[in-house]
């Protein structure tokens, strides 16, 4: 008996959470409150403090996910029970099986529900200079790691929490470090001049389909390959002389690709999150304006194309942490949906006015936090149901309705733009096949070998919007009025913007399939013998090769005029490359998937040398996305400026 309860009291020490003075608070670590007047942490103080953090808490685990363009450490914090923190693995096996359930039952789903963890992705700081969320971070991390109360205990026994503490790691220092430069002179919470993404800026959040940045391919993994979250939360700041905090239910229009379902839930989860709020005294909170979940690009909203549920808040800013006073007159209204400042159905109980401070910001991120973890802890098998059941609809109805599947075929234009389009899908949990037998769709004849997206899988709505063509909905400010112009970008056709052929097929496959894990293009090396190289510019990565021989100071031409090699007729413009069997010149085709045309006989005469001119971008104090999308382009491909 007494070596039982010896046995009984370890197990007690070693299941309870390291003791907090084991782990300093953030105030400790940092000498001040987090949400302080006049104080932010920066990166390189807060990737220490959470490995710190994650070494000594049986609740947390800290992984570096990769790097940010920029080369800092991009993190993604995992937190949970101990005891569900030793089993991560046996539950993302269960998160992939209801986001893969092509043969998986219903009474294995609700098994599986019942066995599960609710996966909840939470995501700050996307936006640098909406810096509140990453002070949370720390905070929040903190208090999950050595909390004793009952009802975080009970969110971490029912979820698993991923959360990534910035979005964008290189713009949050430089936001810090700007601020510290600028606080207590006339500058003091002034704009930066300069773009708080390398490439992107405010562009950051457009990135959720088509994956350029380093940021978004690394989130990527964890949305549609490693863990398959039911429920994603993106935390912003907003405009500051009008509500305090934005939640779901968004404004109109309604994408008709989500499923109705996602949508009601997420719905669910923003009106109690607001009713929780209130709850505790915080007042200001609109839901149902502005902010509408039809574009596919942003972080918050993009899930909803995967069968998740997307939330998006937003707080009223400050002058990053200087606070702001706002007399109740200086406070308007927000949009068609809240016209006037005073309440109403999607707006409650206003705010008085006030001073407003960054804490003020991370009190109702933090409570926004709780309450939507606290929903889907309460209804976790049914969270965990719902999704895997919109998955599996979304699979028979690839097999019931039209259209059954896309044809893109290999031998395009550009082939280059076509396996890139399927990469940037199979980012999204795209499958992608190649047919072994020759289709016929259209009223064309497809090869055998062409690439093949059927329908029947849990990506449908994904594919349907990504591949399909846009059309706004007619949204009028009253009726026979002016347009309702849109909140965001209102199209984006992925086949028209990358100029791929893409055709679709409305009757059920009957030829034979071999999934595609890595898009690619068959190509043939010339011999080694004398001769020329020619590169057609309708290669987009023909650019790529051009660029890395130019900076190892080979030799390039072109020709102004079509040529005749063999019977194959060159285009005007094509980049013609001395063949001398330079291991380089293969090393380059292989790599970027260039299919090279191989021409005997002596064109020097034909032929003009290529030059790179001189390229220099002008960079405003003004900070330009234009500028920062321009020099993507150039470092993509390979252009010194």
């Amino acid at each position: 008996m007494k070596k039982r309860l010896i046995f009984l009291l370890l197990a007690l020490i070693f299941s309870r959470p390291v003791f907090s003075q084991t782990i300093p608070s953030p105030q400790q670590a940092f000498r001040f409150k987090m949400g302080a007047d006049f104080h932010l942490v920066g990166w390189s103080q807060i990737v220490p403090y959470l490995k710190q953090v994650g070494q000594a808490s049986n609740r947390v685990v800290v992984r570096e996910l990769g790097k940010s363009t920029l080369g800092k450490p991009f993190l993604l914090v995992t937190l949970s029970s101990a005891e569900n923190i030793r089993k991560l693995t046996y539950f993302q096996d269960i998160q992939k099986k209801l986001a893969e359930p092509y043969r998986l039952t219903e009474e294995e789903a609700r098994s599986l529900a019942k066995k599960g963890k609710a996966v909840v992705l939470i995501t700050l700081n996307i936006h640098s200079t909406e810096i509140a969320s990453s002070q949370e971070a720390v905070e929040l991390v903190y208090k999950l790691a050595t909390t004793n109360d009952p009802a975080w205990l009970r969110i971490l026994d029912k979820t698993i929490l991923l959360l990534v503490p910035s979005l964008n790691p290189d713009g949050q220092q430089m936001v810090v470090d700007w601020y510290r430069k600028t606080v207590h002179t006339p500058y003091e919470g002034s704009p930066l001049p300069f773009l708080y993404h390398p490439y992107a800026g405010h562009d950051d959040n457009r990135d959720w389909f088509m994956f350029n940045l380093a940021e978004s391919r690394l989130v990527a993994g964890v949305l549609y390959h490693d863990w398959f979250p039911e429920v994603v939360y993106d935390q912003h700041q907003m405009s500051k002389r009008s509500i305090r905090f934005f939640l779901p239910p968004y404004s109109n229009p309604v994408n008709p690709n989500v499923d109705p379902l996602i949508t009601a839930t997420t719905n669910a989860i923003g009106k109690y999150a607001v009713a929780r709020l209130q709850e505790e005294g915080l007042k200001g909170v609109a839901t149902g304006t502005v902010f509408n979940g039809y574009f596919e690009g942003t972080m918050s909203k993009t899930p909803f194309w995967h069968n998740r549920i997307g939330i998006l808040s937003e707080a009223a800013d400050t002058r990053l942490a200087s606070p702001l006073y706002f007399p109740r007159s200086s406070l308007r209204g927000m949009g068609q949906d809240l016209p006037d400042y005073k309440r109403q159905v999607n707006f409650l109980d206003p705010w008085p006015g006030g001073w407003w401070h960054l804490r003020d910001i991370i009190d109702y991120e933090e409570a926004a936090t709780f309450a939507i973890l606290d929903f889907v802890a309460t209804y976790k098998n049914k969270i965990l149901l719902n999704f895997y059941r919109v998955n599996r609809k979304n699979i028979l109805l690839g097999k019931q309705k039209p259209p059954f599947a896309v044809v893109i075929p290999a031998n395009q234009r550009d082939p280059n733009a076509v396996v890139e389009m399927l990469k940037r899908l199979q980012l999204g949990h795209v499958r992608v096949y190649r047919s072994k037998q020759v289709l016929e769709a259209k009223g064309r004849i497809f090869p055998a070998g062409s690439f093949v997206i059927p329908l029947s899988q849990p990506e449908r709505p994904y594919i349907l919007d990504l591949l399909g063509k846009q059309v706004y909905p007619d949204l009028r400010l009253y009726p026979g009025g002016p347009p309702r112009p849109p909140y965001d970008i209102t199209a984006w056709t992925l086949p028209l913007q990358m100029g791929v052929e893409a055709f679709w097929v409305n009757r059920p496959l009957k030829i034979e399939l071999a999934e595609v894990k890595t898009p690619s293009i068959e190509i043939s090396v010339p011999p080694t013998s004398a001769g020329w190289v020619a590169l057609e510019r309708r290669w987009l990565n023909a650019y790529k090769v051009v660029n890395a021989l130019l900076a190892e100071k080979k030799p390039v031409y072109f020709s102004p005029k079509p040529l005749n090699a063999d019977g194959q007729r060159v285009a005007a413009g094509a980049f013609y490359i001395p063949n001398s069997g330079d291991t380089l010149l293969t090393h380059l085709l292989k790599a970027n998937q260039v299919q090279a045309i191989f021409v005997e006989g002596n064109l020097k005469e034909r032929l003009r040398p290529l030059r790179l001119g001189r390229i220099g971008i002008y960079q405003s104090y003004l900070a330009s996305m234009d500028e920062g999308w321009t020099r993507w382009v150039l470092d993509h491909f390979g252009f010194p400026y």
